[in-house]
């Protein structure tokens, strides 16, 4: 059995709970179509970075015109979801029939494509300076930064809580992730954060 993780934002995690199940998400197939199968994205890398995932960063206005998910804050700034807030921690086995690696299915440009636009989770890769695209590419050529491609998998299959070994949430000071909760420990949290909110 392997662990896999499925990394989310607060507003899905509630989905989730809500629900019991990690629903099916789109595959993306290449980077103007994202409906060719329904699946469950995941991945064996423990790092959020490199796979695409909006993480709260401050966005400029055409960054959250690009994003179309975003809040704005009482001073009237920008940010984004943070999808690498929670880490939702998955044993499968590998032989599962559900379970499938994204190099299998993707042609190996499509994965190259992905692992660029993985580093650049608010951007819109057709409006990204010239410079600044071959330093990435550069980055990635010599091992500076690691393309996640080979770490992605696709669960064709909803996920049932049950499931859920582990749920991590990640530190808004330091970005670690901190204390591994089983599902029923993360709720008992997020209710007492809900009731301690101010009426």
């Amino acid at each position: 059995m392997t662990i896999f993780y499925h990394y989310t934002c607060r507003h899905n995690l509630d989905l989730i709970l809500n629900d019991g199940l990690i629903k099916l998400g789109s595959m993306v197939n290449n980077l103007a179509q994202k409906d060719l199968a329904a699946a469950v994205s995941l991945t064996t890398d423990p790092r959020p970075e490199g796979h695409g995932l909006p993480d709260g960063r401050e966005l400029t206005k055409a960054e959250a015109n690009y994003l179309k998910s975003y809040y704005e804050n009482k001073d009237g700034r920008l940010f984004a979801a943070d999808h690498t807030k929670f880490r939702l921690g998955i044993k499968i086995d590998e032989k599962d029939f559900y379970l499938k690696k994204a190099d299998v299915i993707h042609d190996p440009l499509i994965i190259e494509s992905l692992n660029v636009a993985g580093y650049l989770p608010v951007t819109d890769i057709k409006k990204l300076p010239d410079v600044e695209f071959k330093n990435l590419i550069y980055q990635l050529s010599t091992g500076a930064i690691e393309g996640k491609g080979g770490t992605w998998w696709y669960y064709f299959k909803e996920i049932p809580l049950k499931d859920i070994q582990e749920i991590s949430f990640r530190s808004n000071t330091d970005r670690r992730f901190y204390h591994q909760c089983t599902v029923g420990k993360i709720r008992e949290l997020l209710q007492k954060e809900l009731e301690s909110r101010p009426k």
